[in-house]
């Protein structure tokens, strides 16, 4: 009887990992909030890995300038032991001014990272590791300016930024990289978030230094399978603003790169007449191309539709009240901005569509590589929430995850519809964010978004298709799919596949569930429009069409 029994107890463990890993949903990689335990990080990688990821991006914490100087951080509970047991504020002030030195600016950096003193601690003397209640490091370095190779020297009368770090006795990072070793998982580290503001720079980058520095020494034995490199949280807009950024991703790639790892940013698009004025496609696509020249190894560029700032729609839509085919967006729109009329149309309201963006960027990648030489990858960010309080049930999380607000999650279906209009153009997908959104059920929701994925991660996705032959998306390279066709004139018809491949993604550098059929259809020649469906064996419709514009 034992034996039988476990043999039936092994059955069952075959068959869930086989439920497991059938599951190929082209969501690679996310944000993940912070855990405190091996065992917590095993449970939470291995369900994501049931949903078909495998790859987790980090945020980094604010490097936080201290506008109250002393004051401010004699007053911040998280610092009450440096203070008043260590002394350590008054201590720094009277070794500065000994010194014949000024303090400029007071930062805290607080990510929760065990630094190996070897490496943070630069500078004998002027830099110390205080242990206390917490465990703290405390900095002393130029504020004027930034060099690699600064030698600890100060000059009498320079002035000088403070810079505190703070580690409560947990490391969440590196039990992150232990676990998702084990897993065959990659990470992207969380780089300190860069200030908007230049005059904190030099402070920052010099700090900077030593932290990828002490990531390379503490976790390049995880390098280059899991630890891939590192994630700059701080987000430029491609459409403006971007120079200034730029300009620092060109110093922080360049750290990264002199360790061998690759640099990660995620920019977002805005292209909301209600928002930022008349943005322009083409605005967006120098700005994606100015990110690349300045060391951006993958730039995985947010979609937009969940705040509004993108919008999936045809051209011939263009005078179509949004409320009639998102309706969604256009309470998203309303809410974010009371003053924008009622029905107003996607061409009142956007000055392009998500459509137009991921082509532009995809030819930008094209463009980099072939006339300059510059060689970056394009990701999609699936924003998996909707700027509504509707329905909140999202942990707010500054760090790990990163999502700060109380606001909705979204669906399998609008995920469904953001893979349609741009999953064929990038390499990979992330979406924002794990915990936040895909996790959550006590909003309201009968299942999580995790849980909707698991059950219906079949549904054919059309992604791309040239009005003729060649149709690209998910789950269309098995047997029994037909394709529903729908022109402009009113004709429909409905054809099979002659052929189809699997491997297309993989054999084009983009996403690895991306796979091709090829029909036969010649119909609709001079319709301004035609536009395709997808339904497989088991009856499922793809939830949205790919529309060919003449």
């Amino acid at each position: 009887m034992a034996n039988n029994a476990g043999a039936v107890l092994a059955l069952l463990c075959l068959v869930a990992v086989a439920a497991a890993t059938a599951v190929k949903y082209p969501v690679d990689a996310s944000w993940f909030a912070n855990r405190w335990t091996l065992d917590d990080w095993r449970s939470s990688l291995t369900q994501f890995q049931e949903q078909g990821g495998s790859i987790v991006w980090q945020r980094g914490a604010n490097f936080r300038v201290r506008p109250g100087g002393p004051d401010e951080i004699n007053n911040d509970p998280d610092y009450v032991w440096c203070v008043y047991l260590e002394n350590c504020v008054q201590n720094t002030i009277d070794q500065v001014e000994d010194a014949g030195l000024q303090v400029a600016n007071w930062f805290t950096y607080a990510n929760d990272e065990n630094y190996n003193d070897d490496t943070l601690l630069k500078c004998p003397g002027w830099d110390i590791r205080i242990d206390s209640s917490r465990v703290y490091h405390r900095l002393i370095v130029p504020h004027d300016s930034y060099s690699s190779d600064w030698d600890c020297t100060f000059k009498k009368g320079q002035s000088v930024d403070v810079i505190f770090t703070l580690y409560n006795g947990i490391d969440p990072h590196a039990l992150l990289l232990e676990e998702a070793q084990q897993l065959g998982m990659g990470v992207y580290m969380p780089q300190p978030c860069v200030p908007s503001d230049t005059d904190q720079r030099p402070a920052y980058y010099e700090f900077t230094q030593r932290v990828m520095k002490d990531y390379e020494v503490r976790y390049g034995k995880y390098a280059p399978a899991t630890y891939l490199g590192v994630y700059q949280t701080n987000e430029a807009w491609l459409g403006d603003w971007y120079e200034s950024l730029c300009d620092a991703y060109e110093i922080l790639s360049k750290m990264v790169h002199d360790l061998g790892h690759l640099f990660v940013i995620s920019p977002y698009v805005d292209i909301n007449k209600s928002q930022v004025g008349n943005a322009s496609v083409a605005q967006q696509k120098e700005g994606f191309k100015a990110c690349a020249r300045s060391g951006c190894d993958i730039i995985a560029v947010q979609e937009g539709r969940g705040c509004a700032k993108g919008a999936y729609w045809w051209n011939f839509q263009r005078d179509t009240p949004v409320i009639n085919v998102d309706p969604v967006l256009d309470d998203i729109v309303h809410y974010l901005d009371p003053t924008v009329k009622a029905a107003a149309t996607f061409g009142e309201e956007f000055s392009g569509s998500n459509q137009d963006l991921f082509k532009a960027f995809e030819e930008a990648v094209v463009e980099l590589n072939s006339q300059e030489d510059v060689k970056t990858e394009l990701w999609l960010n699936l924003e998996a929430f909707e700027y509504l309080r509707d329905q909140p049930c999202l942990p707010v999380d500054t760090t790990g995850n990163g999502m700060s607000e109380l606001i909705d999650r979204t669906s399998k279906q609008r995920i469904d519809w953001g893979l349609a209009v741009a999953g064929a153009r990038p390499t990979k997908m992330i979406s924002f964010a794990w915990d936040a959104d895909y996790l959550c059920t006590d909003g309201g929701y009968k299942l999580s978004l995790s849980d909707e994925i698991k059950q219906d991660w079949d549904r054919p996705i059309i992604s791309l298709w040239d009005g003729a032959k060649t149709v690209l998306g998910f789950n269309i390279a098995t047997a029994g799919i037909t394709f529903n066709i729908t022109c402009a004139s009113g004709y429909t018809t409905t054809v099979t596949a002659n052929s189809v491949d699997a491997g297309y993604g993989t054999a084009h550098n983009r996403s690895p569930l991306l796979q091709q059929a090829t029909i036969n259809f010649s119909g609709c020649a001079s319709d301004a429009w035609k536009c395709v469906q997808a339904t497989n064996k088991a009856g499922k419709l793809s939830y949205h069409e790919w529309c060919f514009e003449q």
